[in-house]
C-alpha cells in the first residue's frame, strides 16, 4: 500500500569518430560503451538498495553484534541464529536470503567457530557461501564485492565497499503478490532501453541507457540484520 514513484535513471557514453576509426574491430567501441553504461545503470541500483538494506532504521529487528565477528570470542553462529529467529517469529516465514559486506564474509571465512564445523569434512577446510546456506536455510547467499569512489570530484580517490561492514537476512517471495510479505521490490516501469544517437557537429555517437525504476521497502518485519558487524 505504500506509495512509489519509477524515476527515469539514464547513464551515457560518447564514441567519438577518432576513436571508432582507431578501433581494431569496428563495432567493439559500441560493445564496450552498452557493457559500460549498462553496468553503471546495475550499480547504482546496487547502491540504492544497498543503502536501504543497510539503515538500521528501516528493520524491525536490527542491532549491532554484542562482540563484533572480527574477533574469535565472538559467537557468530548464535548472532545469525538471532537474526534468523527475529524474521521467522515476525512473519512465519524463515528467511532466504542473506548478504553481507566483504569485510564480513573476509570475518567469517577465518572465524573458528564456523571453521570448526568444516575443517575435518573437505580437503580445503574453508568456509564456503553454500556452508551458510545449508545450515540456516537460506536459499541465497550474496556477498557484496562492488566498490564507490566517495572522494569529491578531483581529490585523491576513496574506494568504499557499497554493503559495508553489514550482515542482513531477510525473506524475499519468490512470487511477487500482494497477499506474501517480503522485504523489498524493485518496481520497473517498462524494460531498459539502449539507444545510439549522433552529434554532428561533435563528430560523436552518443550511446545511452535508461530504465525507470523505484527500490522500495514493504515489510520492515521481512528483514533483520547486524550492522557494523566487523571492525
Amino acid at each position: 500500500s505504500s506509495p512509489y514513484l519509477c524515476i527515469n535513471d539514464s547513464l551515457a557514453k560518447s564514441i567519438t569518430d577518432e576513436e571508432r576509426n582507431n578501433a581494431d574491430a569496428p563495432l567493439r567501441p559500441d560493445i564496450t560503451a552498452a557493457e559500460f553504461v549498462t553496468d553503471g545503470l546495475l550499480l547504482g541500483l546496487e547502491k540504492r538498495v544497498a543503502t536501504l538494506v543497510t539503515a538500521c532504521a528501516n528493520w524491525a529487528a536490527a542491532s549491532n553484534p554484542g562482540t563484533l565477528w572480527s574477533t574469535v570470542t565472538s559467537d557468530v553462529w548464535a548472532d545469525i541464529d538471532t537474526a534468523v529467529d527475529a524474521v521467522v517469529s515476525r512473519i512465519g516465514r524463515e528467511p532466504n536470503v542473506a548478504i553481507m559486506g566483504w569485510p564480513v564474509w573476509k570475518a567469517l571465512r577465518n572465524h573458528p567457530d564456523l571453521v570448526d564445523r568444516v575443517k575435518y569434512t573437505r580437503q580445503t577446510g574453508r568456509v564456503e557461501p553454500e556452508d551458510l546456506r545449508s545450515w540456516f536455510g537460506f536459499e541465497k547467499v550474496l556477498i557484496g564485492k562492488a566498490v564507490e569512489n566517495t572522494a569529491e570530484e578531483g581529490a585523491a580517490v576513496s574506494m568504499s565497499f557499497i554493503w559495508g561492514k553489514h550482515f542482513w537476512v531477510g525473506y524475499v517471495t519468490p512470487s511477487p503478490a500482494l497477499e506474501s510479505p517480503t522485504a523489498l521490490y524493485t518496481f520497473r516501469w517498462g524494460q531498459r532501453v539502449v539507444e545510439r544517437f549522433r552529434e554532428d557537429q561533435a563528430h560523436t555517437d552518443i550511446l545511452a541507457a535508461e530504465w525507470y525504476t523505484d527500490e522500495v521497502i514493504c515489510a520492515s518485519d521481512s528483514g533483520a540484520g547486524f550492522f557494523t558487524a566487523v571492525a
